[in-house]
């Protein structure tokens, strides 16, 4: 079987906005575009007065720029079910000013928790204050119908072999071989974005520690032997950092990783995050350009 090196959905999707600037071509019109693009270049700007004057950039709970519509912002937000496919995230608003957002996919659960606050009348910024950085995906369970596809090809490898089917579920579940490469992913799991300057590796048990090559992008692949010991941990160094954040590993080698990160706490977010405030079916609704989250 050929070993294909499985693309998860790399969309611009909502939550996405928890990682990249609102307005950066994703939007889903050249309207809400360009407000997001304004609403960006707002939080940028406020971004850089707060961190110049030694404060933190979102307001007090007790000053917003419009209660109101602050106050029907509270509350649990959810991704619409029509967006969703592959992945599951909730954000949380409270009237505190504090936030928490959810991510699950692939088998992998993210947090992040930190301060929104309104931009005028039209967005939402977010000010993340921590976050799991690093996450490994586990794959997911394939579907009734994916089954039935892979029934009719005659097996689940020749479904996935002739694309009927994602390779990733199956590939992460597969143990390495002698010979064959050992394929890893390093990207935010909502837009696929590649961390410049990071390294990638694997420790075994015997105490080796085997670098990673990057392929493109966001792919790396390393060639350890899998029969000499099993893998302990499998970690990442960001450009700025000193040491690598380690995984642990459980199993022989796999013959596919995917590391989930978040490029905000990795230091790859140009200016704080966004959520355009607009009005879907009508309701309220927070969109960050390819989805939506609706009040739950």
């Amino acid at each position: 079987m050929t070993n294909r090196l499985p693309r998860f959905r790399a969309a611009c999707m909502i939550a996405a906005s928890l990682c990249l600037p609102f307005g950066s071509g994703c939007a889903a019109d050249a309207d809400d575009a360009a407000r997001a693009a304004q609403a960006a270049a707002r939080a940028a700007e406020a971004a850089a007065d707060a961190a110049s004057a030694g404060t933190d950039a979102a307001p007090a709970p007790s000053a917003p720029a419009d209660p109101a519509l602050r106050a029907s912002l509270v509350g649990r937000w959810a991704m619409d079910e029509d967006e969703r496919e592959e992945l599951d995230s909730d954000l949380e608003l409270r009237a505190d000013g504090r936030y928490e957002f959810r991510l699950r996919f692939a088998g992998a659960e993210r947090r992040q928790h930190g301060r929104w606050r309104l931009l005028g009348r039209e967005a939402v910024a977010l000010a993340p204050e921590s976050s799991d950085a690093l996450a490994l995906a586990t794959g997911r369970a394939y579907t009734a119908e994916e089954l039935r596809q892979a029934a009719a090809a005659g097996s689940l490898e020749q479904a996935v072999a002739l694309g009927l089917v994602p390779a990733g579920p199956w590939l992460m579940q597969q143990p390495a071989t002698a010979g064959e490469p050992v394929s890893i992913t390093l990207s935010d799991p909502l837009v696929g974005v590649a961390a410049p300057g990071a390294a990638v590796a694997i420790e075994f048990a015997d105490g080796r520690t085997v670098e990673a090559s990057r392929v493109a992008g966001n792919e790396f692949e390393l060639r350890p032997d899998p029969a000499r010991a099993p893998p302990r941990r499998i970690g990442v160094r960001f450009a700025r950092d000193r040491d690598y954040r380690w995984l642990a590993l459980s199993g022989p080698l796999r013959r596919y990783y995917a590391l989930l990160f978040d490029a905000c706490e990795a230091g790859h977010c140009g200016s704080p995050p966004v959520l355009l405030i607009t009005r879907q079916r009508g309701e309220r609704a927070l969109n960050a350009g390819f989805g939506l989250y609706r009040r739950r």
